[in-house]
């Protein structure tokens, strides 16, 4: 994975749908994020291929409860 996985606050987010799902959940339970992609023109997406499609930067308190939301969002798959 991305070395920036390493960071406390990051968590790393395989698929845009994914990303975009989490995204309305922390909408909605009003916890403050960054979605960050890995898309760069340049490479024509080849860069996501190797190192998925990006990451959410949270509060470092919010960290486990944002780690489950994602499991859930996983779990629930495409919607």
């Amino acid at each position: 994975m991305f070395p920036v996985k390493k960071r406390p606050n990051v968590i790393a987010i395989e698929k845009e749908i994914d990303a975009r799902y989490l995204e309305s959940v922390l909408q909605d339970r009003e916890i403050p994020y960054t979605l960050v992609s890995y898309h760069d023109s340049a490479y024509a997406g080849l860069f996501q291929l190797e190192h998925g499609w990006g990451h959410v930067e949270v509060p470092e308190d919010r960290v486990d409860e944002v780690e489950q939301i994602y499991r859930e969002v996983l779990e629930a798959g495409p919607q």
